[in-house]
């Protein structure tokens, strides 16, 4: 069937719906005519797909050219997309809902990419479990951010882990590489790594501390940190090179060789992570939240491990907290606030990308006198924080802390709904609203009043806070 879906039909049919004149689209017109050159995309990328599936046929029956010289050659593609597009093509083959809504232009390309990604470290047994869920995972291709593809096909590859007994932590380990070339092209060489979850959070930490301590080291005193790709390159530099050892100590003990703090003081876990009280008292449980400070799921043994030896702080709504209101005392969040602001959203209220991506923003501006109270702060992305602060974007928050977004001309661009329940790192998801999703007052309340999280080490570094 996937054969007969006529691309040219529909290709033409979606670039007959655009505008002639890309160049002087109205601000109603841009969005339209991007979700019509994403339907296009998705189309062209099935197109390929289509195509490739039909040069390997021939490769097979020993009257055509090689699946990867055709896309190549004929698709002036480099080898390594010729080795993408050649596996999307594939995908069919274990998953065919998945490859017909690929061909149809319905799955994300994208979301195919992460899944062929995903299912290489799998076992045999463990491929036919998740093969099963092709209507899942068709429907999530084409429904899901890459983000949000990506973590549920995490999930459902380690529930399928965790049904079968297998050691979670182990595989991951067993997982983890890194590879080292030379680009010719480039003349440089490059490194790709992918490491367990744990030791990865710990890497990233460390990555960050020695960043911003570069940055301190070598920026003007009155100038906010000036973080960049190139600077985090320095800085692995430093830490690999010259052996600096990170460790998270507010003093000025200084490093080790091994390692260790001088005076041989022990140096304590410095991965952040997420996890219910209950998890941690009791075990993991269907409605379980464990992951890392970046949202990478955790097999709760691997945190009971950690809280053996590791600073435990709490982040707990009402009295006996830390105190989550600092009025004008001081400019950035506190680490309590933080620590409850990664607990309620997760990552950027209006994007979703990464907690460590995000700026926690003074929704009342700090120069126009908004205090540093939870109530005036919300996470979000440096994107939307360049936005807000220098675009003229006007951002507001509301008792229950649904958030309105208005564009420079004070135009309605989005209305987020307050920030609903986590939802478990493990286990069967929860049922309930997912966050931003429209809830109750009362109910948006009374799910973060009644759970306590906890939080293993040291939440990151400050970012500027504005």
């Amino acid at each position: 069937m996937a054969h007969m879906f006529d691309h040219k039909a529909k290709l033409l049919e979606q670039l007959h719906s655009l505008p002639a004149n890309l160049s002087v689209l109205s601000s109603t017109e841009v969005a339209p005519a991007m979700a019509v050159l994403r339907s296009v995309e998705g189309l062209v990328a099935g197109a390929i797909a289509a195509v490739a599936t039909r040069a390997g046929e021939l490769e097979a029956a020993g009257v055509g050219d090689p699946v990867i010289d055709v896309l190549q050659s004929g698709g002036k593609a480099s080898a390594r997309q010729a080795r993408i597009q050649a596996a999307r093509a594939d995908v069919g083959k274990e998953f065919p809902l998945l490859g017909a809504a690929l061909l149809a232009g319905q799955a994300s390309a994208e979301n195919v990419d992460s899944l062929n990604t995903l299912v290489r470290g799998m076992t045999e047994g463990e491929k036919a479990m998740f093969t099963a869920a092709d209507a899942e995972i068709a429907h999530d291709a084409a429904t899901m951010s890459p983000e949000s593809f990506r973590r549920s096909s995490t999930l459902r590859i380690r529930n399928i882990r965790s049904a079968a007994g297998a050691n979670v932590a182990a595989q991951n380990e067993a997982a983890s590489y890194v590879k080292t070339g030379l680009s010719m092209a480039e003349g440089m060489q490059y490194f790709h790594a992918q490491f367990d979850p744990t030791r990865g959070a710990e890497i990233a930490k460390a990555l960050d501390w020695k960043t911003r301590s570069i940055a301190c080291r070598d920026g003007a005193k009155d100038e906010p940190l000036e973080i960049s790709d190139n600077l985090a390159a320095q800085a692995l530099y430093e830490l690999i090179v010259d052996g600096v050892s990170y460790h998270d100590n507010r003093g000025s003990g200084r490093s080790g060789p091994s390692g260790s703090l001088a005076g041989g003081v022990h140096r304590i876990p410095s991965v952040s992570v997420l996890v219910d009280w209950r998890t941690l008292q009791t075990g993991p449980h269907p409605e379980t939240i464990c992951e890392t400070w970046a949202g990478a799921p955790l097999p709760p043994d691997i945190v009971t491990r950690l809280c053996c030896d590791a600073r435990i702080s709490e982040v707990v709504i009402g009295p006996n907290g830390e105190p989550l209101n600092v009025g004008r005392e001081h400019r950035s969040a506190t680490d309590a606030q933080r620590k409850m602001l990664r607990a309620m959203y997760g990552g950027c209220a209006i994007s979703g990308d990464s907690f460590d991506q995000c700026h926690v923003h003074h929704v009342q501006f700090w120069e126009k006198d908004g205090p540093t109270d939870l109530d005036n702060l919300v996470p979000i992305s440096h994107h939307w924080h360049r936005l807000v602060h220098e675009g003229r974007w006007k951002l507001t928050m509301e008792a229950d802390r649904t958030l309105v977004l208005r564009r420079p001309d004070e135009s309605l661009y989005r209305v987020i709904g307050p920030p609903g329940p986590l939802q478990p790192s493990i286990g069967h998801a929860r049922a309930g609203p997912a966050r931003g999703a429209s809830v109750p007052v009362e109910s948006a309340q009374e799910t973060v009043s009644e759970v306590r999280y906890s939080a293993v080490g040291e939440c990151p570094p400050n970012e500027g806070t504005l």
